[in-house]
């Protein structure tokens, strides 16, 4: 991943996609929470992960909607974490799609970051065009886009 102003220096390299990443500002955060879980019969489920190294801090919760049947429909969890950030993935059963679920996590998240005094950064493809809807929905602000490159073949 390559800044635009960068690319030229990859002169063997092609443009495959860019990605975006998304933070939190602390004071866009909607109410967004719980809305239509009741319907969905859907429970929370909350995972704290431990340290792997003291080099690399891999210590993150993770949460969950589990189904009534204990199946996840839908997490949302830390993948990397600094002093002032928390950088996370989403995922939704198929099944559980366009429900507001994705939003509803990802709240959540913002929310239980902000108790740390932490803010989320959320990396989209530019061509995920639900995953952008889903940042745009939960008030988060474009702060850097960087090219995938690949290596001509």
């Amino acid at each position: 991943l390559v800044a635009e102003t960068a690319v030229g220096c990859f002169p063997e390299w092609v443009k495959t996609g860019l990605i975006s990443w998304y933070v939190s500002d602390g004071d866009s955060l909607s109410e967004v929470f719980e809305k239509k879980l009741d319907e969905l019969d859907l429970t929370w489920q909350f995972r704290v992960r431990p340290a792997v190294s003291k080099a690399i801090s891999t210590v993150g919760k993770e949460i969950f909607l589990l189904d009534s049947r204990s199946r996840i429909a839908g997490l949302v969890k830390t993948i990397r974490e600094t002093p002032n950030f928390v950088e996370v993935y989403i995922e939704v059963a198929p099944e559980y799609r366009e429900r507001g679920l994705g939003r509803t996590l990802l709240a959540k998240m913002i929310a239980e970051s902000r108790l740390k005094g932490k803010s989320i950064t959320y990396a989209v493809d530019q061509n995920n065009h639900a995953s952008l809807a889903l940042a745009k929905s939960v008030n988060l602000r474009p702060f850097n886009q960087l090219f995938r490159l690949i290596e001509r073949p």
